[in-house]
């Protein structure tokens, strides 16, 4: 650590350069920088300091919302939470990281949605919400905060699209009392199949989503309680829940849909 501090303060030019990376044709300015490759790096090696190594990076002027060179724009909060380094979020966001709206990535998502839109550390969307990122009704259900969904659709601020986006952000997290109030008391379709574009870039239903993510509470009430339809397509695969299912070795998930399936 010492050693990584004499460099950064001897050569400080070296927080800001760009690092090349042979297989990807980076946009002009969006190189990863040295604070991006801490995670980066630290996401297969788990062992590594990485909460004391970024904070020795922006002790000497790493900037904390410098955009990735990946082509989706990840900002360096994004990248440390989507890999659910918890712990590092704090100092970020304290060093200047910015949880709200104004740092999205290409895509118009923020850290908090890359976290839910993809169920890939919900500890770490968590902790975002407490440290300020401000909560739409769609992150709300991710979250399981059902008294906040209820709020905003007694409030008569979702429409379809949001009641959409919702029920499916919910799916994947896995928040089955948010599926309930959307389907039962929202009107949501439990076989609504936005196109890909419109959503994660796949159009699959919330039975997709559930079953992917191994959450078997939802995927059960969605059969046996909402009707899902056990053999739709997603719009890029041709697969249906239970091909999903087998993909993301969820057994318990595959063994409940398997008798759904067509034979």
């Amino acid at each position: 650590m010492r050693e990584l501090a004499r460099i950064v303060a001897e050569a400080p030019q070296v927080l800001h350069a760009s690092l090349d990376h042979a297989d990807v044709a980076y946009e002009p300015g969006q190189r990863p920088k040295l604070l991006h490759a801490v995670f980066v790096i630290a996401k297969d090696r788990r062992e590594l300091p990485v909460v004391e190594l970024a904070g020795v990076l922006l002790e000497a002027g790493a900037d904390p919302n410098a955009v990735t060179g990946d082509p989706k724009g990840n900002t360096v909060l994004a990248l440390a939470a989507a890999y659910g380094f918890v712990d590092a979020l704090e100092p970020l966001v304290r060093a200047g990281a910015s949880v709200d709206d104004e740092a999205l990535d290409a895509y118009g998502m923020s850290a908090l949605d890359h976290c839910l839109f993809t169920a890939t550390s919900l500890a770490s969307a968590e902790r975002l919400a407490q440290l300020g990122a401000p909560l739409s009704v769609t992150r709300c259900a991710g979250l399981g905060r059902v008294d906040g969904v209820r709020a905003e659709l007694d409030a008569l601020r979702v429409d379809e699209g949001l009641r959409v986006a919702s029920f499916l952000t919910a799916c994947m997290c896995g928040r089955l009392e948010v599926v309930q109030l959307l389907v039962e008391q929202a009107g949501a379709e439990p076989d609504v199949f936005p196109p890909g574009e419109e959503f994660a870039g796949i159009g699959a239903s919330g039975l997709h989503w559930a079953a992917s993510a191994g959450h078997l509470d939802v995927v059960r009430y969605l059969v046996e309680h909402a009707g899902a339809d056990t053999t739709m397509c997603d719009d890029v695969y041709q697969s249906t829940a239970l091909g999903w299912a087998e993909h993301a070795a969820q057994q318990q998930v595959v063994d409940y849909l398997r008798p759904h399936a067509l034979p």
